[in-house]
């Protein structure tokens, strides 16, 4: 028996992937962009896959990152849309002036499986500047809806570590 097992220590790997999955309520928003259920994950990448309750072209899935009180003075959106047939993604920083610059993060990976209803971001963390510990947090909306957001859905934030 090792000290660590005979003390009752556990001893986690600094590379130790938190995961963190979050349920939503049926029915509180258009089918399309319905969320049931958010999975985020940080390790080298923060990562989230969204269940969708009747995924469409029509849905945009976002990804907010940030600080333990998600400051707008480090707060990131990751945003995934379908285009035609292509799967666009793009990270933008925000500032305490509002919606900022695009930052380039060509490692970025999305995927969009209407048939399964599940929408999936990762950003790697050399795109983005934040502590070890980040709040996540998953939003819906349609494209017809947009500029206005009367009709979106939202899943409880939740803070995740890098351990």
């Amino acid at each position: 028996m090792t000290l660590a097992a005979a003390l009752g220590i556990s001893v986690v790997s600094p590379a130790a992937a938190e995961t963190t999955t979050r349920r939503d309520r049926v029915g509180d928003a258009p089918a399309s962009v319905d969320l049931l259920r958010v999975t985020y994950q940080h390790d080298r990448d923060l990562s989230q896959q969204v269940r969708v309750r009747n995924l469409d072209h029509q849905a945009n899935i976002y990804l907010f990152l940030g600080t333990r009180r998600m400051s707008p003075q480090s707060k990131y959106t990751a945003r995934v849309w379908k285009d035609g047939g292509d799967v666009k993604r793009r990270l933008q920083v925000s500032t305490v002036e509002g919606p900022g610059e695009m930052v380039p993060c060509p490692d970025m990976r999305a995927t969009w499986r209407p048939q399964a209803s599940r929408v999936s971001v990762s950003v790697p963390r050399t795109c983005v500047e934040l502590p070890r510990v980040v709040t996540m947090e998953g939003f819906s909306i349609r494209d017809r809806d947009l500029p206005s957001v009367e009709r979106f859905d939202r899943v409880r934030r939740a803070l995740v570590s890098r351990r």
